[in-house]
């Protein structure tokens, strides 16, 4: 193989293409010739003459051609093809390394750029084939071209470079060809051949840079003696990149100056060869580079030289002709310092104060035109056109600024910051044709400062003669005086001679006299008196008695309306001064209202109307506006803004605020004081005042025209004659007097009948009756004609069914509304508060009838405190439409609106004027709405209606409704009226026919429809098919049956689908009475109450409407979830409720009636809906209601609905009672196989003590009832594995036992091994039992023994696992294990065994004496093992009661295995054994340790209330906190516990809420809402917006969503109630499942399990100390009946200095035992008075040890 160009090639394939010739083959092959000697002499075709490998530049420079294009010393195309020739001749070159390289490797190592890559790889295929797209086979040059991959002009140019270096590639063989062989071989044909003979010129000479062929360059080129590379000789240049030109703003490169046509190639060439300099050549180009400059400054007259900023300062030109001037400045490139002759940027500019920084955001503008706009898209930086066709400029900036420019030198490129002429401009995109256009026009863009008038740039120039010394351009002004300081006095502030001269009060004429002294600021001033002070407002009044007396005066005097008197102090306001007659002085209205000029009642209605002088804040921005400007922004009425201008322009003239003159309407005009539409209203002259002799609207010139005007004051003083004081007349009104001023201001009086009464002619009494139905009211409907006199009230009525509760309610809102409660017995009116003390109204209606009466009293504006009508609080959103609609025409029907503050009815008409009631709610009233129900026929109607049907009661007067003839139907609750099933379409129109025909009775339509009217086909029970027996559902859960969740949505359907069922007795009872009669216990009361409102009905927080369930889902009263549960038992019960109709409709009814919407329609209606709220107990599946439904049986006697709980172990009873056994089972820890006692002995795995123990443990109880001939019966139970016996009547005789242990037993309470293990204890070792009880059977405790013996008593309720116990071990242990258990035994390894009733323990870590052996104590279904007593004569420990809680929220499902190790000392001592059935003693050693107990805790509620000690008066925390009983710290986290814990107490019931709910009952206040609802969040949880699942309040800490500090509070208060809260599942978690569950770490755990040292972050309202939660909870009172917690405050500290960690000083605590309890767990109750509700004090067993 010989070495090619790119790869090996054979002798062979030399041989065939002609490189060797046949003898020289023969001699390879004989091994004459060696291939490197045949190489050598074939090294042309081999490896070829080499390409142009790089270039010297200059004398010795070797560079690669690649970095003499980077850096400009060839141009880009000669360098490119170059490359492209090394890359077609087999390599690219690095001429520094004389490495030869490929075109991936040459890019990879930076020796080409990456740039021409694509292209470099395409001539490189000339060497190494191109592929063809089709077979992918390697081509030629030649056979690309003829497939078209390569042009023609290409290929010849590859070949050339290749001919030049040794021939034609041949890309398969890798090697040089001659032409001729090339030929041959289809690597040519003979047009190319022609083409390269005629040497065509395909490269470009880098120096000359015209065309040239390959083999000419070549020849140009010196061979390198060392390396051989062929370098191609360039002559030295500079780069042209390197040399800068001082641009406008920045540096410009020779090469852009070249790119942008500045620099023409000569000068350019020059420039890079050194030949030109670049000063010189910026000499010839300063107009290009710099301009011609901008308008420097001024000269003006004597005053010199100024920069354009001093001259605008100095009012030698005009402001806006100067900031022009100063923006051309910055847009050609620089603000220029004439003084200095420095040019600044606006910044700098600025900065040393040569303009004013006003305009400094102008100038930035301006400058952008120089240094470019930045684009707020891409930041990129923008030319004047590119910024106007973005629209950053409009285009008269743009041609203004680019007018500038151009005078200057042409169009500032900003990338360049150049001058380019408009041509070049043109073609870089620095303008367009129209722009282009538009400066040819030579637009006046500019303000000439001489003549004022406009000019453009270029003219304004030519007027600049160029300061000799600097060559700055100066224009030339005339010096003037400054008008500006010549000030006149205006009507509240100076103005200046410029500012009149600009608003039109002077002429040019005048003016000219004053600037140049001709005239005095003084004889101007009497010229314009009118204009500058006014004609004067109308002073004050003039009455016969007083004399001379403001308006203020005469207005308390009643000598002037107070109406009257206000207008024309606002006059005065409005145009300039509050005027005291008496005194003759001119004053502000805050002077005026400090010297009691005027009330300050006034002032602010007088500092509104004087802002119409001095001018009105924008609140937006601040400035002063005009009084028509603040009219158009809303902030002052049209009307009133009327009344000030024509009292204005009757002085003098629209008053300019800002200037402080007075000006003609048309002057006014354009300024922007008026419009024409007020010039014309002005023009009207409108009666916009009152006169205050005849009451009648005059307009404020004819009152002027009235008046006095004093010849020495000027002062118009107005007379008027002495009056009556209409204020002191009263008229009775509905619930206030009101004055005959007030009655005739709201047009109740008229004026004839008004001056009557002023006059004496006409009394009040006279007057009143002929204006009773105003004052009073025509009378409303009183009541029900009905009962034994014919007369009832509509409460009453409601009570005995006589009318709908719907019905009356509205009635009785009517009566509230128009003002009173009426007794129609009586016929007394009562308010509100007096008809409920009365039993007239019920109590539950208080609060509604509260909000109607307020329509007649006035409702409170949160904002303004004053009183508003119905109307007005609609509108302000206090009560909602209909309801305001609803009392409003109850008013109407009475007497009209009422107004709540002259407490009188008006017409609608006047009470629209009032703005009581706005135009959609008179509207809304002329349509006569139907708020009402018609008693008959349940129908919708009018209160007017009601009232034609009504009769005036003979005796009273009063109209009374006749007693509505309907018949109703016992419904759910309550009855239901005929009509209203015909509605719900469960009767017909016929059926309503036949009933009132006597066809039909009430009870045939009431056994037809009792589906609907009563009853319930929900799942009524549990059939145990174990027992035999039917049991309620909270019975099945108390047995093991059911998990309590299951319990609860099975009552809770109970519960929404009408009734709660006893399936014992079959009973339908409410949740009340269910409770009552024990069918569930009080851990399920409040669910089941809330649930059964899905039946009763909702009521709305706010309103007290009774809403539906789904109307409750909607208000977010009920969880989604939750409520469709319970919507799904009602439809398979019989169908959805209507609480508001007591009865049972179907769905679609329901759906017709608005109950849901479609999206809950279809929800419910679809069978496919994959809702399964319920669950299966027997398969767990969940399941819907309805399929519950089906998987249950029907009672055989009741027909009730029965759940089946299939017995899984059927077990076979002889006997009466089951028979329960106990089995110890011992296993072998090396073979792990089972054992029993005796085997385990036998191969003396365990001694013979322990064989004694474990085999006593062994037992099979039973219980035989034995009834005697005369038949009298005996309980018996049995051991059957020992044959011991207990005659239970025989025991109960000895008082063994107790009856309540017997009660137990027999209630299913404790199982029969318990009852067993209670009778063994006591009737055996009765006498060595410790028992402590603390206030029932159901407590528990452990207490050992003084010589180390261990006593066990438990009861019925208690789980606890006892812990910790070590002892001497060995290799053995003795193992307790439970399996498919509700509860959790244990084993007893003990000589004085003393479990008793019910006891769940599980106790792990005892010792005992084995000697390599397993013990395992296994019971099966609900046998419980007794717990052992080991005990040590040489030493004794403490008792530990520690609460095991499941992981799961179901304690009773849980398998759990417990591990008791002992292991044997080997020594002399013994273990004492005491034996239940003949106290046989062994002994051996033992050594015991049991850790202290811990207290177990349940759910405990939070404090919910304050007791306040000194007004021994129960109030909530916010009532605490407004009487300073607890601090807000203290009162926010008593409240965050309670958020956190389940919802905010109400201290009335002791029923929990949301804080939202909370606000809306004034629980908490309005800004507490959004501290609590973190804590809140920490209960219902935070969701995680990734996976959607609630975290609880501990993972929220974590997750970092819950501040640390707030958060640890938040688990403190869990804790300290009864545990964390996982709201995923809705229940507490003990601090071991959360470490469990990664909720806590081990740290955290801790310090939430220690109690004791919680945080004292609370104040404790008694001692005023430090305090922790926990503590505030043990120091707690109960109150009975509703269990709220109460803490006990005062405002006094109890307890002075000491600390009420001192238990000591702890009331009611005894020495040494915690605060608020007393040893012994004894209650302690606090009785505060027979009157008063009896509060317990709680307290907590204490668990003591002895040693």
């Amino acid at each position: 193989m010989f070495d090619g160009i790119r790869k090996p090639v054979s002798a062979q394939q030399l041989l065939e293409c002609g490189v060797l010739d046949k003898p020289t083959f023969n001699k390879l092959i004989k091994g004459e010739k060696t291939v490197p000697e045949v190489s050598v002499d074939k090294k042309i075709f081999l490896k070829g003459t080499g390409s142009i490998a790089g270039v010297k530049v200059g004398s010795s420079e070797k560079m690669s051609i690649s970095e003499a294009k980077k850096q400009m010393l060839m141009p880009l195309e000669s360098a490119d093809l170059l490359l492209e020739a090394q890359a077609a001749t087999g390599h690219i070159i690095d001429p520094i390394t004389n490495q030869k390289l490929t075109v991936e490797e040459a890019c990879a190592r930076g020796v080409v750029d990456r740039g021409i890559r694509d292209k470099l790889l395409a001539a490189e295929a000339a060497a190494v084939g191109f592929k063809d797209p089709h077979t992918g086979k390697s081509l030629s040059v030649f056979e690309a071209m003829k497939k078209a991959l390569i042009d023609k002009k290409t290929a010849v140019c590859l070949l050339q470079a290749q001919e030049s270096a040794g021939g034609i590639l041949d890309p398969n063989l890798s090697v040089f060809l001659s032409k001729e062989t090339a030929l041959k071989c289809c690597l040519l044909d003979q047009d190319l051949v022609h083409a390269l003979t005629q040497n065509p010129q395909c490269y470009i000479d880098p120096d000359t840079e015209h065309r040239v062929s390959y083999g000419a360059l070549k020849k140009k080129c010196p061979i390198e003696s060392r390396t051989g590379l062929v370098l191609l000789p360039l002559a030295e240049k500079k780069d042209p990149s390197k040399l800068m030109f001082d641009g406008v703003r920045k540096t410009v490169s020779a090469q852009k100056l070249f790119e942008c046509g500045i620099l023409d190639k000569p000068t350019f060439e020059k420039l890079i060869k050194g030949q030109k300099t670049v000063p010189e050549v910026s000499v010839d180009k300063k107009l290009f580079l710099k301009g011609t400059e901008s308008i420097a400054g001024v000269t003006v007259g004597s005053l010199g030289k100024m920069s354009i900023s001093e001259a605008k300062k100095k009012m030698q030109m005009l402001p806006e002709s100067a900031d022009l001037l100063l923006e051309a400045q910055a847009a050609t490139g620089h603000i220029i310092d004439p003084i200095t002759n420095q040019k600044w940027t606006v910044e700098e500019a600025c900065a040393r104060g040569v303009v004013d920084r006003s305009i400094r955001d102008k100038l930035l503008a301006a400058e952008s035109a120089a240094v470019g706009f930045k684009d707020p898209h891409t930041g990129k930086s923008l030319s004047v056109f590119e910024a106007m066709k973005k629209a950053i400029i409009d285009k008269k900036t743009a041609v203004r600024l680019l007018q500038a420019q151009e005078s200057a030198g042409g169009i500032l490129d900003p990338n360049l910051s150049i001058f380019l002429p408009i041509e070049t401009a043109l073609k870089h995109n620095l303008l367009d044709q129209d722009l282009v256009y538009a400066l040819k026009q030579n637009p006046e863009c500019y303000i000439d400062p001489e003549t004022e008038h406009s000019a453009s740039y270029g003219s304004l120039k030519k007027k600049c003669p160029t300061e000799p010394r600097t060559g700055l351009m100066l224009l030339s002004l005339a010096e003037k005086k400054d008008p500006s300081k010549m000030m006149f006095d205006g009507l509240r502030k100076p103005v200046s001679a410029q500012q009149l001269l600009d608003c039109g009060v002077l002429d040019q004429s005048t003016f000219n006299m004053l600037i140049k002294g001709e005239k005095t600021i003084p004889e101007v001033s009497a010229d314009k008196k009118v204009n500058l002070k006014g004609t004067g407002s109308i002073a004050g009044v003039n009455s016969s008695t007083q004399g001379n007396i403001s308006f203020s005066e005469a207005k308390k005097l009643k000598i002037i309306s107070e109406d009257s008197a206000n207008l024309l102090l606002d006059a005065q306001a409005a145009t300039g001064h509050i005027i005291d007659p008496k005194t003759e002085q001119k004053l502000t209205v805050e002077v005026a209202c400090i010297r009691g000029v005027v009330d300050f009642k006034d002032q602010i209605r007088l500092l509104a109307a004087e802002s119409a002088a001095i001018g009105f804040k924008d609140p937006s921005s601040g400035k002063l506006m005009s009084l028509f400007e603040a009219m158009k922004k809303g902030l002052i009425g049209e009307t009133t803004g009327l009344n000030l201008l024509q009292a204005q322009d009757s002085v003098g003239g629209i008053l300019d605020p800002n200037l402080s003159v007075f000006l003609p309407k048309d002057v006014a005009l354009k300024r922007n004081l008026l419009d024409e539409k007020l010039i014309h209203a002005l023009k009207q002259n409108p009666p916009c005042y009152l006169d205050p002799e005849t009451e009648h609207n005059v307009s404020y010139g004819a009152l002027k025209a009235k008046c006095n005007t004093n010849t020495h004051t000027g002062l118009h003083i107005l007379p008027v004659s002495g009056k009556l004081d209409p204020s002191k007349l009263f008229f009775d009104g509905v619930h206030k007097t009101v004055t005959a001023q007030q009655l005739l201001d709201c047009g109740v009086l008229d004026k004839q009948t008004f001056d009557q009464l002023m006059k004496g002619k006409r009394t009040v009494s006279e007057v009143s009756v002929d204006i009773k139905m105003f004052l009073k009211g025509t009378g409303l409907i009183a009541g029900v004609a009905a009962g034994p006199l014919g007369q009832m009230s509509f409460t009453e009525a409601k009570k005995q069914k006589i009318i709908s509760s719907d019905s009356a309610n509205k009635l009785l809102l009517a009566q509230a509304a128009t003002g009173y409660i009426i007794d129609p017995r009586t016929n007394k009116k009562h308010t509100v508060k007096e008809a409920c003390a009365r039993g007239l109204v019920d109590k539950e209606n208080e609060s509604i009838l509260f909000s109607a009466e307020t329509a007649a009293i006035g409702y409170q504006d949160p904002d303004t405190a004053k009183f508003l009508s119905a109307g007005q609080a609609m509108r302000k959103g206090i009560i909602n439409k209909d309801t305001a609609l609803q009392l409003l025409q109850a008013q109407d029907s009475v007497g009209g609106i009422l107004d709540p503050s002259v407490s009188v009815f008006l017409p609608k008409n006047i009470a629209k004027k009032r703005g009581l009631i706005d135009e959609e709610l008179y509207q809304a009233l002329n349509k006569s709405p139907k708020c009402y129900l018609d008693p008959d026929t349940q129908q919708p109607t009018t209160y007017a209606s009601l009232k034609t049907k009504c009769k005036s009661d003979p005796s009273t007067g009063l109209l009374l409704l006749p007693k509505p003839k309907q018949s109703t139907i016992r419904g759910l609750r309550n009855e239901v009226s005929v009509i209203e099933l015909v509605e719900a379409k469960l009767l017909s129109k016929s059926d309503v026919d036949q009933l009132n025909a006597g066809k039909l009775t009430t009870q045939d339509i009431e056994d037809r429809l009792r589906p609907y009217l009563g009853g319930s086909t929900c799942i009524a029970g549990v059939y145990d098919e174990a027992s035999n027996k039917v049991l309620s559902i909270y019975q099945a859960m108390k047995n093991g049956l059911l998990r309590p969740g299951t319990t609860l949505e099975l009552l809770e359907a109970q519960a929404a689908s009408g009734f709660m069922i006893d399936p014992v007795n079959n009973l339908f009872l409410t949740v009340a009475e269910a409770y009552n009669k024990r069918l569930f216990g009080p851990e399920f009361k409040e669910k089941l109450l809330s649930a059964e409102k899905a039946v009763t009905g909702y009521k709305m927080p706010v309103t007290g409407e009774i809403i539906s369930l789904f109307q409750a889902i909607e208000n977010s009263l009920v969880e989604k979830g939750h409520g469709i549960r319970l919507l799904e038992a009602q439809i398979a019960s019989g169908g959805i409720i209507d609480p508001q109709h007591s009865h049972r409709i179907d769905v679609n009814i329901a759906y017709g009636r608005g109950y849901f919407n479609e999206e809950m329609n279809k929800i419910l209606t679809d069978e496919s809906d994959d809702t399964k709220g319920f669950f299966d107990p027997n398969t767990e599946e969940n399941l819907t209601y309805l399929e519950l439904k089906k998987r249950c049986i029907s009672d055989e006697k009741t027909g009730l609905i029965l759940l089946p709980i299939i017995d899984k172990k059927k077990q076979e009873s002889s006997k009466k009672n089951t028979v329960r056994k106990r089995r110890v089972i011992i296993v072998d820890p090396e073979t792990g196989k089972e054992m029993t006692i005796r085997e385990a002995y036998d191969k003396k795995y365990i001694d013979y003590n322990t064989y004694l123990e474990l085999l006593e443990q062994e037992c099979e109880w039973e219980e035989i009832t034995i009834t005697a001939p005369d038949g009298s019966m005996r309980f018996v139970i049995n051991d059957r594995s020992t044959g011991r016996q207990y005659d239970i009547n025989d025991l109960l005789e000895k008082q063994v036992i107790d009856q309540s242990v017997v009660e137990q037993y027999r209630s299913q309470a404790i199982t029969i091994n318990q009852f067993a293990d209670i009778i063994c204890n006591q009737a055996t070792h009765k006498s060595s039992l410790s028992s402590s009880s603390s206030s029932s059977v159901s407590s528990s405790n452990l207490i050992p023994e003084p010589s180390g013996k261990l006593s066990v008593t438990s009861s019925s309720s208690s789980m606890l696992s006892t812990s910790g116990t070590s002892a001497s071990l060995s290799s053995s242990s003795v193992t307790s294990s439970t399996s498919k258990t509700s509860v959790v035994p244990v084993p007893s390894i003990t000589s004085s065994s003393s479990s008793s009733s019910s006891s769940m323990l599980s106790t792990s870590g005892i010792s005992g004496s084995l000697s390599s052996s397993s013990v395992t104590s296994s019971t099966s279904k609900t046998s419980v093992v007794p717990v052992p007593s080991i005990t040590s004569s040489s030493s004794s420990s403490s008792s530990s009661t520690v609460v095991s809680r499941p992981l799961s929220p179901t304690v009773t499902k849980t398998t759990t295995t417990k591990t008791t190790t002992i292991i044997e000392k080997r020594s002399s001592s013994s273990v004492v054994a005491e034996k239940c059935s003949d106290s046989l003693k062994q002994e051996s050693h033992v050594s015991i340790t049991l850790s202290p107990p811990l207290e177990p805790v349940g759910e405990v509620e939070p404090v919910g209330a304050i007791f306040d000690t000194e007004a021994l008066e129960k109030i909530s925390i916010t009532e605490a906190l407004n009487r300073g009983l607890v601090d807000s710290i203290t009162a926010q986290r008593l409240l965050e516990a309670q958020a956190c814990t389940g919802g905010i107490v109400n201290p009335t019931d002791g029923k929990r809420v949301s804080i939202q709910e909370a606000s809306q009952m004034g629980l908490i206040a309005n800004d507490m809402v959004t501290k609590l609802k973190p804590a809140q969040k920490a209960y219902f949880g935070f969701e995680d917006l990734k996976t959607k699942k609630k975290l609880s309040a501990a993972l929220a800490i974590k997750e970092m969503w819950l501040p640390y500090e707030a958060g640890q509070r938040f688990l403190e208060f869990q804790v300290a109630t009864g545990g964390l809260y996982d709201p995923e599942k809705g229940c507490r978690r003990s601090i071991e499942d959360a470490l469990k569950m990664d909720w806590l770490d081990q740290r955290t755990a801790q310090k939430l399990q220690d109690v004791k040292n919680h945080t004292k972050n609370l104040t404790c309202p008694k001692s005023k100390l430090r305090i922790s939660y926990k503590e505030i909870l043990d120091n707690c009172l109960v109150e009975e009946g509703t269990g709220v917690k109460m803490l006990q405050a005062s405002s006094i500290s109890s307890r002075g200095i000491s600390s009420p960690y001192n238990v000591a000083s702890a009331p009611g605590s005894k020495t040494g035992s915690r605060s608020g309890s007393q040893r012994g767990s004894r209650r302690s109750s606090l009785d505060l008075g027979s009157s008063l509700t009896q509060y317990n004090l709680t307290t907590f067993t204490s668990f003591s040890s002895t040693r």
